[in-house]
């Protein structure tokens, strides 16, 4: 009796699916949040408790600095607001190889920070991330080619 239950749960079980592989939904970032309540009663009095359940916070990329260009570069200063950014950059200098050197200093002393990127090819793209932050930056780009510097924050990193 019980292979014949296990048999026909199984049966069941193969007859809803189709063999054919679906794709999960897209999730739009959101915050959620829930309440719970308690109710307690005694034999003289009733009391009732909401408790709010942990709120779920999905934390975006800021852009602080987007910038295309060719050629040796001095930034303004950037603030950055966070422990941990973002540096995405990508260059080209098609058909030669060529230099790409960003340096970062620190808009407050002038001082050079380990931060940075120092290339040597044709072209080359990466997004780097710095934990130097908070506080206000200047960059100098050093190169003869055509280049894309993006500087994000780095939320939960």
């Amino acid at each position: 009796m019980r292979r014949i239950v296990i048999l026909a749960v199984a049966a069941v079980v193969l007859a809803g699916c189709s063999g054919k592989a679906t794709e999960l939904p897209s999730a739009a970032p959101t915050t959620t949040s829930t309440a719970v309540t308690t109710t307690t009663t005694a034999s003289t009095s009733t009391s009732t408790t909401t408790t709010e359940a942990p709120t779920t916070t999905v934390f975006t990329e800021q852009v602080l600095y987007d910038q295309k260009a060719q050629g040796s570069l001095s930034s303004p200063t950037i603030t950055i607001p966070t422990a941990a950014w973002q540096l995405g950059w990508s260059y080209s200098c098609a058909p030669d190889r060529g230099n790409f050197i960003v340096n970062f200093y620190d808009a407050t002393t002038n001082e050079p920070l380990p931060d940075g990127v120092n290339q040597l090819d044709v072209r080359g793209t990466a997004t780097d991330v710095f934990h130097s932050g908070p506080r206000a930056v200047y960059f100098k780009v050093i190169s003869g080619c055509g280049y894309h510097i993006r500087i994000l924050t780095a939320p939960g990193v």
